[in-house]
């Protein structure tokens, strides 16, 4: 399910910024190498971030963005020149994707891990976003980078940019030691059960704490599911009465509200006792 839903938000992201950029070539306004397929080398990027990046959403994840874009490789034409244009353009890009109809949106969107979102505009050029990583980035910023994957646009330009970037998230796994131990390449994998079985690989964590947690994350991520399916809300909160647990209860599958409870209770006192072990 989390693998299709950020496919599903890939594709719709990657819709609409052809569409949007094929309207600035037909006003004039952008000049596209290829006009058949408008997102091919058009110089735009959007990285997906968190959960969208490792193929993990939720039924109401917030999709984080981040977007980039190569001056040197736009044929802007609009007198507002290519900074105020591509910025434009991810308004028009984030409205497209939130704007609610009779039949709903497609996705609320966040760019607030972008870097210093208090300063830099929502669209940032790709030198100073490579500036800015290499010099100001905290380790965070770095760290989040793990799970960066190109969602939408310009794939060569997000091929680029994960490739010089890399060096930056190295520095951040191998000193801080995340994962225990950035060489080890099986680690560097943005998707959490890729991971779990990589530091089983490296030794790290023994047979029993991966079949524990592994069974505990399918299971909490379907419950996440089923508690923002309800009112479409990004929600990780339980109800607090016995009524809404019983209603949950049987919208999980469950036998009954108390066997819920057991199963729940059993999964997370099993993730405490191996996180006691860490």
């Amino acid at each position: 399910v989390t693998a299709a839903l950020s496919d599903f938000a890939a594709a719709a992201l990657d819709g609409a910024l052809g569409f949007l950029l094929r309207r600035l070539h037909q006003r004039g306004n952008l000049v596209l190498a290829d006009p058949e397929r408008p997102t091919e080398r058009c110089g735009y990027l959007v990285l997906g971030m968190g959960k969208l990046g490792a193929g993990e959403l939720n039924y109401s994840s917030d999709v984080d963005l981040i977007v980039l874009y190569d001056p040197e490789r736009i044929d802007c034409r609009h007198k507002r020149g290519t900074a105020e244009t591509m910025i434009r353009l991810t308004r028009d890009l984030v409205q497209l994707l939130e704007e609610r109809t009779g039949e709903g949106y497609v996705c609320r969107t966040d760019l607030r891990l972008r870097p210093d979102p208090g300063a830099m505009p929502l669209a940032i050029s790709f030198n100073a976003a490579m500036t800015y990583y290499e010099s100001l980035g905290q380790n965070w910023e770095r760290a989040a980078m793990i799970k960066a994957r190109p969602v939408a646009g310009d794939r060569q330009l997000g091929a680029q940019f994960l490739r010089e970037i890399r060096p930056f998230i190295e520095f951040f796994v191998q000193t801080q030691q995340l994962i225990f131990g950035g060489r080890n390449p099986e680690l560097r994998t943005p998707e959490t059960l890729a991971a779990l079985h990589g530091l089983q690989a490296f030794g790290q964590i023994g047979a029993a704490a991966v079949r524990d947690l592994e069974a505990a994350y399918h299971y909490l991520r379907r419950l996440e599911h089923r508690l923002q399916m309800v009112a479409d809300q990004q929600t990780h909160r339980l109800p607090e009465d016995a009524a809404g647990i019983e209603r949950l209860a049987a919208f999980f599958g469950a036998p009954d509200a108390e066997s819920f409870r057991a199963e729940l209770l059993g999964h997370l006192e099993r993730v405490e006792e191996h996180y006691a072990e860490l």
